[in-house]
């Protein structure tokens, strides 16, 4: 089986695609088309591996990665394509600024806090991140499929996560998924500003 998670940066969908990838038993492949990953790479290349999917696996892709024609062929290779985005975009940029000014990308999935009341928005980032969102949400649209939502997905109610949980239609136990995704397990924790008490 072929699973494709299409999501905005900061969406929670690297905590996805692993969760998926242990209770399917599928091998994960984390996005593809990163500038980072595909830097040795000529165009030609790139646009060839549409057509080196493995059989079973599970790809994390960022909706600005590639053009919007690329991901429109891109996702009929696909038995499963979960759109993932996230309602908030302002603590989505917050998430995605911080880790651009990291100089380790192992921190990019750890715990931290953000203080947003010094903090000068930085507007090309900021813009970045609003249209990765709209496009996720027109491609899922364009592919007559609904999209779920980082808030839904990671949300303290249960009824949220067990209506995303639905919408998955994946043979994989709700529970152990909720495991993964548990929201007390969300990188960022609640900013303390620091006293001299």
């Amino acid at each position: 089986m072929r699973i494709l998670i299409f999501a905005s940066p900061r969406s929670g969908s690297t905590a996805l695609s692993h969760a998926l990838s242990k209770l399917l038993k599928l091998p994960e492949i984390l996005e593809p088309f990163n500038p980072l990953n595909i830097k040795n790479l000529t165009e030609q290349e790139v646009n060839d591996l549409k057509y080196k999917i493995p059989k079973d696996c599970i790809i994390k892709v960022l909706s600005k990665h590639r053009p919007r024609d690329y991901f429109l062929e891109y996702i009929a290779y696909f038995d499963k394509v979960i759109f993932l985005t996230r309602n908030n975009i302002l603590a989505a940029y917050e998430s995605f600024y911080r880790s651009l000014k990291l100089n380790d990308i192992k921190q990019w999935h750890l715990p931290y806090m953000f203080d947003s009341s010094t903090h000068k928005k930085d507007k090309p980032i900021f813009n970045h991140i609003k249209t990765s969102t709209e496009e996720v949400k027109l491609v899922a649209y364009l592919n007559k499929k609904s999209y779920i939502i980082y808030e839904d997905l990671y949300s303290d109610n249960i009824n949220n996560f067990n209506n995303t949980f639905k919408s998955f239609q994946l043979d994989i136990d709700k529970e152990r998924l909720r495991k993964f995704l548990d929201p007390k397990k969300k990188y960022r924790k609640p900013y303390k500003p620091k006293t001299l008490l």
